[in-house]
């Protein structure tokens, strides 16, 4: 098409891609005019939260969408418009700093859709303040990610993460994990609502979920270490279950079976 293309990138920093294309004048023979789509606006004020437009539906869930790309932002919020009321955070400070203030608005958020690499506050920060806050432990976060290092996955996992996506994504796949999550989170709430009596410590439990992951993976590192062939039964050994009850477990804790666990 005549254009170019090129990247700027800096180490630790990020990288910046440029593609131009030349302009060309469209020569209607008709004498119709052509009515160009209308474009979407892609500049977001910093320093502050942007909404987007609610959608006619006033019951639609509500979603806080932390990223620090313009471009990103965007792209979220036009494959969510209808189906979600989307918020933009900036980075992870201000969506913190949102979540900390006692409003209606905030209490409704259903699940936080966040970025990892961002100024200010990474996605990892933010998300180790969620797990540990008594009122938003228990709401759904996913992690949107352009690393793929095995580190950074287990990383997120070990931090109660309920969902983490690659990018690119697909934007079928993420409404399909958004719709998961915000049911399951709903089943929850309404279960604990319905059931007073019982006095359980999720803190704890979170914790204790964090410390039999890290069991288990320093396990399958030593394991590698020593040369041995990593399988299911050397890891549920390790943490004295069987290897049906390990499935389960892991499974329930990361979402992944002992094979695909092994892999990561």
């Amino acid at each position: 098409m005549g254009g170019t293309i090129s990247v700027e990138s800096e180490w630790g920093k990020g990288s910046t891609f440029r593609l131009c294309l030349p302009a060309k004048k469209v020569v209607v023979e008709s004498g119709s005019a052509i009515v160009p789509e209308e474009q979407v606006k892609t500049t977001i004020p910093t320093a502050v939260l942007a909404k987007a437009a609610s959608p006619s539906d006033k019951n639609v869930p509500r979603i806080l969408i932390v990223e620090d790309n313009p471009e990103m932002q965007v792209l979220i919020q036009t494959i969510l418009a209808g189906d979600y009321e989307t918020i933009i955070a900036n980075h992870g400070q201000e969506a913190w700093q949102w979540l900390e203030k006692e409003t209606a608005e905030v209490n409704d958020i259903e699940v936080i859709l966040s970025d990892i690499m961002m100024p200010e506050m990474d996605g990892y920060t933010l998300l180790k303040k969620i797990k540990l806050h008594p009122r938003w432990q228990h709401l759904p976060v996913v992690m949107l990610t352009a690393r793929s290092a095995e580190e950074d996955k287990l990383q997120a996992l070990r931090m109660g993460v309920d969902d983490y996506l690659m990018k690119p994504f697909s934007p079928r796949e993420l409404k399909a994990r958004l719709h998961n999550l915000i049911k399951n989170y709903k089943a929850r709430q309404s279960a604990r609502s319905t059931d007073k009596s019982i006095d359980i410590s999720f803190e704890a439990e979170a914790s204790a979920d964090q410390v039999w992951l890290q069991e288990v993976e320093t396990a399958a590192k030593e394991a590698l270490g020593k040369g041995l062939k990593l399988t299911t039964s050397i890891l549920a050994e390790v943490v004295f279950l069987s290897e049906r009850q390990f499935a389960r477990r892991l499974k329930a804790m990361t979402g992944l079976t002992p094979k695909a666990y092994i892999q990561e």
